[in-house]
């Protein structure tokens, strides 16, 4: 079984699908986003130990346990076939790998995840998730002197208007929401026109995380006696990505 998971970390997502699922013990149970979707059998022992809400399906007095098949709704942002196969691909592998055509799908497809995981109470990849997408706002940071403000606006470039919304959907805490108020202050502060002005008005739950963000950053100014017109980069480039 060790041999074929190195194999198949770099599978393309349909030979992971195809190749992967039925190498786990059954007996098996199948899950379908929609009822057109794709069928995908799946180690019922796996699901049911990494995540409550599947256990209560598959070993309760529901229908879902007679039948040991589950179609799961369609929902925009959390359940689609692609968050699915990525949250089986992280319980099979441990790891997550996908293939993507723009920053802005790979952020889109990290936040799915994050809120499919959270739907499901499965955990261990929140920080992974919020460390992925870090890395991917960070590659658009531009080599300028740390008292630029020109930096500060790229920290949301690869950002969109679904991003802020889908992440404030996640609980208080989680690392992928709070990721997103903390690439969204600078641009806040220092920019004339800020990206995700209707978004701060619209959505409480951003509106409340950026403060938050924005109270934790001017203590650190003051503690440092510093003034915060300038929003440093390497508040992030010096971090852990």
């Amino acid at each position: 079984m060790a041999g074929n998971n190195k194999r198949g970390l770099d599978m393309p997502d349909d030979n992971f699908i195809e190749s992967l699922l039925p190498l786990h013990n059954g007996p098996y149970v199948t899950l379908q986003v929609g009822s057109e979707g794709r069928k995908y059998k799946v180690s019922r022992p796996l699901l049911c130990k990494h995540s409550p809400y599947f256990r209560a399906m598959f070993e309760s007095g529901y229908k879902e346990s007679h039948e040991q098949a589950v179609t799961m709704h369609e929902i925009e942002g959390v359940v689609t076939e692609r968050s699915l196969e990525m949250l089986l691909q992280w319980l099979y592998l441990g790891r997550l790998h996908f293939q993507s055509s723009s920053p802005e799908e790979c952020i889109t497809v990290y936040i799915e995840l994050a809120r499919l995981a959270d739907m499901c109470n499965i955990t261990g990849m929140e920080q992974i998730l919020a460390n992925k997408i870090k890395t991917i706002i960070t590659s658009s940071i531009p080599s300028v002197p740390l008292s630029s403000v020109g930096g500060e606006d790229s920290k949301i470039l690869y950002l969109t208007p679904d991003h802020i919304e889908w992440a404030s959907m996640l609980l208080k805490g989680h690392p992928v929401r709070s990721l997103i108020a903390e690439a969204s202050a600078g641009a806040f502060i220092l920019t004339e026109n800020f990206k995700f002005a209707d978004e701060l008005r619209e959505i409480p739950n951003y509106t409340g995380d950026l403060l938050d963000e924005l109270k934790s950053l001017i203590k650190g100014q003051i503690h440092d006696n510093n003034v915060i017109n300038h929003y440093k980069l390497t508040y992030w480039k010096d971090g852990d990505s």
